[in-house]
């Protein structure tokens, strides 16, 4: 599995959480404009030329929720919670080898905490 390159909050960084956490075949069309190609040929409100605007999973907490159910569906138990006005904390333990992998990251959001989460999972499969 690639690992991430980028921990940073932004649109690269969700770039290449949508190729190494969901497969997508990722297109950067300048600026912070990625789309990835709709498997189906559906082209849906947020679509340009047959192609789907990329999630923003590390700034927006429907987005992060879309990783956090990819993460579920792999077998991993998610929790999120605030930092008493100090940042975000998300926590991932797995299902799987007795529930013995376990990771915690804290960052200034929720979205960008589930994101960092789910670079601790890419590596550990």
């Amino acid at each position: 599995m690639p690992l991430l390159k980028l921990h940073k909050a932004g649109r690269k960084f969700d770039a290449q959480l949508g190729k190494c956490l969901f497969h997508l075949q990722v297109e950067h069309m300048g600026d912070d404009s990625y789309y990835f190609k709709a498997p189906d040929g559906h082209c849906g409100p947020k679509c340009h030329d047959h192609q789907h605007y990329l999630p923003e999973y590390s700034t927006d907490i429907a987005a992060a929720w879309e990783v956090m159910e990819e993460l579920i569906c792999r077998g991993w138990l998610p929790g999120v919670s605030s930092c008493g006005g100090h940042g975000w904390r998300c926590d991932m333990m797995t299902t799987a080898h007795g529930g013995k992998d376990f990771y915690v990251v804290s960052t200034e959001s929720a979205p960008h905490a589930i994101c960092l989460a789910a670079h601790k999972v890419l590596e550990a499969e």
